[in-house]
């Protein structure tokens, strides 16, 4: 079973892959194309992917189970949609297939604010009691660096503070 399991998220891996490498061909829609032509990188997730344009734009798709997306609702999408404007990193993690629970995305803003979404069972986004983050919520500004793990995130600042 878990040989399934794997070979089920390296196909969905390579599907996103090849979605992102297709510049354009084939694409039905106005924002496949989009994200196509203007990638400036990507970031993949417990799930789903990440894009971000040259111009900042971060878009997703992909598994929504728990928010992770930041799409103001938990619904799959099979096609990207923007999430936020002046992005320059993201990253996403967590989750595993028997705690979905923590799948969460971190992204860092041009102003160097953090911003976060997705399961916050282990308040592993924000400090807040909301276990479902499904928009993205400012959480600290300052941040020069973000990871994320399987139920935590480390942040660190401009003056070399780790916070997690």
């Amino acid at each position: 079973m878990r040989k399934i399991k794997n070979t089920a998220i390296i196909v969905l891996i390579t599907a996103l892959i090849l979605s992102l490498t297709a510049c354009g061909s084939g694409g039905s829609s106005e924002s496949t194309s989009t994200v196509n032509n203007n990638r400036k990188t990507i970031s993949a997730g417990y799930n789903s992917g990440f894009v971000i344009l040259n111009d900042g734009s971060l878009w997703g798709w992909g598994g929504n189970m728990r928010g992770q997306l930041g799409t103001g609702d938990d619904e799959d999408r099979l096609e990207p949609v923007h999430i936020l404007d002046g992005v320059k990193s993201v990253v996403s993690g967590g989750g595993v297939n028997w705690v979905p629970y923590a799948a969460h995305t971190m992204a860092i803003k041009e102003d160097n604010s953090l911003w976060g979404w997705g399961g916050n069972i282990y308040n592993h986004v924000a400090n807040v009691e909301d276990y479902k983050l499904v928009s993205p919520v400012h959480i600290m500004d300052d941040v020069i660096s973000v990871a994320v793990g399987q139920f935590h995130t480390l942040a660190v600042t401009s003056d070399g503070v780790m916070w997690g």
